[in-house]
């Protein structure tokens, strides 16, 4: 009760970002309710929100590759309207000063693993653009090949296209 939703720290995390980060489903839940009792768009709002890095919640998540609730958590971010792709990209000289920027399909698929391709799976259901590049101008099956290549195939399905030749690892 009473509790600064909104409020940032010194990054520019919500406790939106903590709890996506932390896979709490019932934190996150709790949190995008009170966003959309706030106003019409404040769940949106909440879930494309973005720290120092231009990242947002979504991406946060996806960091994260840590069982069923992180899938949860994903799903309802996704649900309360996060942009896929991780919105618009930060300016250069913003993203020099605080780190590299990505979107949530390059986060996801450099954690690996089979919970990597679930939840690459759900961003792709939801329109993430399987080619569109990071920072480095690295493409999502970059990012899977480097990680060991096992969501290449969805990706590839997916319509990804690769701007050098695939490894044996894809």
């Amino acid at each position: 009760r009473g509790a600064a939703t909104r409020a940032r720290d010194a990054v520019g995390w919500t406790p939106l970002f903590n709890a996506a980060w932390a896979g709490s489903v019932e934190c996150t839940q709790l949190l995008l309710r009170h966003a959309a009792d706030a106003d019409a768009d404040g769940a949106a709002a909440a879930a494309n929100a973005t720290d120092r890095w231009g990242k947002g919640p979504l991406c946060w998540a996806c960091a994260t590759a840590g069982g069923d609730a992180q899938l949860s958590v994903v799903r309802l971010l996704l649900g309360a309207r996060a942009l896929a792709d991780g919105g618009p990209r930060p300016a250069a000289a913003r993203l020099e000063r605080w780190g590299g920027w990505s979107t949530p399909l390059h986060v996801a698929l450099r954690e690996g693993g089979e919970k990597s391709v679930a939840i690459a799976r759900l961003l792709i259901g939801a329109r993430a653009d399987v080619n569109r590049r990071d920072m480095e101008q690295r493409a999502p099956l970059q990012a899977a090949e480097e990680a060991g290549g096992s969501a290449c195939a969805l990706l590839i399905a997916s319509g990804a296209r690769a701007a050098a030749p695939v490894s044996a690892m894809c």
